[in-house]
């Protein structure tokens, strides 16, 4: 019978095992092996009364691994990687993961909205997620977010207009 997998238990362990590990093949093995205490995570965290904020955690050639903290009704734009893969984790409060398609004469159309709770997983890829997260508690959320490879800039889409442009790493 084999072992199970040894759980990860701080963030040090997490950043070593995305560090050493296989590589994104075994990010979501990885990843299903957290269970690391809030404490770990409260000393990244950063708050914004006006919009959502990002702290880095750990970032390499191959991935980077970011905290987002929400206040209560924050919300990131629409967006997307490009060809990048991301997973997205929430470790405190819920998020609401919206994606959306182009619609036929410019406006995104929503195609999808699902709740994502702590301990859940979200993946996005090769350009097919166009989404937003949005923190719909009274309470705030926080999501732990790894990027292979790491974010130099993405799209940004007007919701009404379906409109894009690029935004820099950086920008919240």
């Amino acid at each position: 019978m084999p072992t199970p997998p040894t759980p990860i238990t701080s963030l040090d362990q997490l950043v070593s095992a995305l560090k050493h590990g296989p590589g994104r093949t075994g990010y979501l093995e990885i990843l299903d092996r957290i269970s690391i205490p809030w404490s770990q995570f409260e000393p990244y965290c950063r708050w914004h009364d006006k919009h959502y904020t990002r702290t880095c955690i750990a970032r390499t050639n191959a991935f980077e691994l970011l905290l987002i903290c929400y206040e209560p009704g924050q919300r990131t734009s629409i967006h997307d990687y490009a060809t990048e893969e991301a997973w997205v984790h929430p470790v405190f409060g819920a998020v609401i993961e919206e994606r959306f398609e182009p619609g036929p004469e410019g406006p995104l159309r929503k195609v999808s909205s699902a709740k994502l709770d702590p301990g859940s997983f979200s993946y996005l890829h090769n350009g097919h997620g166009i989404h937003r997260y949005v923190n719909p508690n009274k309470e705030r959320s926080v999501t732990l977010n790894l990027y292979a490879k790491p974010l130099s800039k993405w799209k940004v889409y007007d919701e009404r207009s379906g409109e894009t442009h690029s935004r820099v790493a950086g920008e919240p």
